[in-house]
């Protein structure tokens, strides 16, 4: 059976639990997020994991609250050498138990910024030679 955790105000989350939202797929994978100003410039940067995704949206799993209405930049670290970049408006934001948040976020293009560019290039990990 499937383990799932419990806070004292009784919020529970289900790691196996249904998707946050329709359509969804369970996707792990460590990211690194950012949030967007009003100009279009990343703020500082905190790691999450996501948690499940679909076509048009994307949730995560965060110690950060974040509000309703902002825009978010991803950096998913996959297998590659350089992150993908995902843009998403944060739809909604729950306490999860635990310290954690579960941000569901619906999807948007990303920006063709170079602010945006060089934040992405600053999140790949950096190799030593062997």
């Amino acid at each position: 059976m499937p383990s799932s955790t419990t806070n004292p105000a009784g919020a529970s989350w289900n790691a196996a639990s249904p998707p946050p939202f329709e359509n969804g797929r369970q996707f792990r994978a460590d990211a690194d997020v950012a949030e967007l100003d009003d100009k279009g410039r990343p703020g500082l940067a905190w790691a999450v994991t996501t948690t499940h995704l679909g076509r048009a949206n994307l949730s995560i799993s965060s110690r950060r609250l974040v509000y309703e209405g902002r825009v978010l930049v991803l950096a998913v670290h996959l297998l590659d050498a350089t992150p993908t970049l995902l843009c998403g408006r944060v739809k909604s934001c729950t306490y999860a138990g635990e310290s954690s948040h579960l941000i569901v976020m619906d999807l948007l293009p990303t920006p063709a910024d170079e602010t945006i560019t060089r934040w992405l290039m600053g999140r790949v990990p950096q190799r030593r030679p062997a």
